[in-house]
């Protein structure tokens, strides 16, 4: 009889991080797969697994010959893996900049589109936007200005500015760049999928063409690269 053995690669890795938290931050937060997504786990051969501050997608792939290491079954041109992230509770929402944020009209739309790459991580979220005194800023909005990053302590306006250069209303944050911010704000009404109200992060993995070359699932060989993806978060204080 012949032996079956299943081989598994890492599909992608999603990478999750909080300023200053060691913790484990899967307990804080549920990171739940659309019902095409579900469907799509059993197409490819996908197996969802969990590890310290992260979630890893693991794909079946082609245990020996000359196939070796290629998916068992190749991913569909313009494919995609669709997560909402739920927060457990105030309190996680809280310990972040995201709290002051408007997340019942909208929700944080994070995709490996984006070509957003800071050292060595691939971050999911947009470049933070330049300060520009006619914009509102809320508390926990990140800008820009002058190379450096500042975090909002407390709200401005066009009506009633104030440059970063005021500490009584930005902190100057290091890494600033990196963080998930208002960049990543999406209107509800706009997105092509209908998300539940308590969803405050829609995550979307494509497999396209459009993605940049780094972002890319697999090689040109039809392997995993075995990518992972980075979602990070600024602490509230």
């Amino acid at each position: 009889m012949e032996k079956l053995i299943s081989s598994y690669k890492i599909l992608f890795n999603l990478e999750f991080e909080l300023t200053g938290n060691s913790n484990d931050l899967n307990q804080y937060f549920t990171l739940i797969p659309d019902q095409r997504t579900l469907d799509l786990y059993t197409v490819y051969k996908i197996l969802p697994r969990f590890q310290k501050n992260s979630k890893t997608m693991l794909v079946q792939v082609v245990s020996a010959g000359a196939d070796k290491d290629k998916l068992r079954v190749m991913l569909t041109p313009n494919e995609v893996l669709r997560f909402e992230m739920k927060f457990a509770g105030n309190e996680f929402m809280n310990a972040t900049n995201l709290s002051t944020y408007n997340l019942q009209d909208n929700v944080i739309y994070l995709t490996n589109e984006i070509n957003h790459v800071a050292g060595s991580a691939l971050l999911l979220s947009a470049p933070v936007e330049a300060y520009d005194p006619l914009n509102e800023y809320e508390k926990g909005y990140v800008v820009q200005a002058s190379g450096s990053f500042f975090k909002a302590i407390k709200p401005s306006s066009n009506a009633d500015q104030h440059p970063t250069t005021e500490t009584d209303y930005w902190k100057s944050i290091a890494d600033g760049g990196t963080y998930v911010s208002q960049a990543d704000l999406r209107d509800r009404s706009s997105l092509s999928t209908t998300i539940d109200l308590d969803t405050v992060m829609l995550i979307e993995i494509n497999y396209s063409t459009v993605v940049n070359a780094t972002y890319q699932l697999l090689d040109a060989t039809s392997k995993c690269r075995e990518v992972t993806y980075k979602i990070k978060l600024l602490s509230g204080n």
